[in-house]
């Protein structure tokens, strides 16, 4: 680990991580829960955030979805085996399941870059299932509205037809 104050690594690393998902086309909102101030990482347009960007006691952290965790466990067994550390924060309920701790920018710039990228494919692939269920929403709702719409229109040719019926039979109408 290089020699360097620890509040200028910490910076340092944040800014590293910044620039990733700025890189990326990210969209980036200082945001605060509690007195813990984080950075929050979505994709433009969208609601929902890919990763978190929090200060830690030994640099920085990007806290990450459950589905970004295990796919960094199961797909690069090796890099994962050298982050610094990571912890559960599930708990803390801020929509994130795990916390990867970085403590050098030098050492941790590949792994800082991994992370960041593994989350954004996630990020994609989670807009792109939002996407389709929204527009299967639509369909079904549409699907729905014309059977609504043609059900109405048989009650009301039975209407029609029973009223026609009473007037030309006005024993059926008692």
């Amino acid at each position: 680990m290089s020699k360097m104050k620890a509040t200028e690594r910490k910076k340092l690393l944040r800014e590293q991580m910044r620039k990733h998902f700025e890189d990326a086309g990210c969209e980036l909102a200082d945001m605060k829960a509690g007195p813990q101030n984080y950075t929050a990482v979505r994709h433009p347009g969208e609601d929902f955030n890919v990763a978190a960007i929090y200060g830690s006691r030994k640099g920085a952290s990007i806290w990450v979805k459950e589905q970004v965790h295990d796919r960094l466990r199961q797909k690069y067994p090796e890099q994962f085996s050298r982050f610094v550390d990571v912890v559960d924060v599930d708990l803390f309920r801020r929509g994130f399941a795990w916390a990867i701790h970085f403590a050098d920018p030098a050492e941790d710039a590949d792994l800082i870059q991994l992370v960041c990228t593994v989350s954004l494919q996630w990020g994609k692939r989670e807009q792109a299932r939002r996407k389709a269920l929204e527009e299967t929403k639509l369909q079904e709702a549409q699907v729905k509205e014309e059977r609504e719409a043609r059900r109405k229109e048989r009650m009301a040719a039975k209407r029609k037809e029973w009223r026609d019926r009473k007037t030309i039979d006005p024993s059926l109408s008692k």
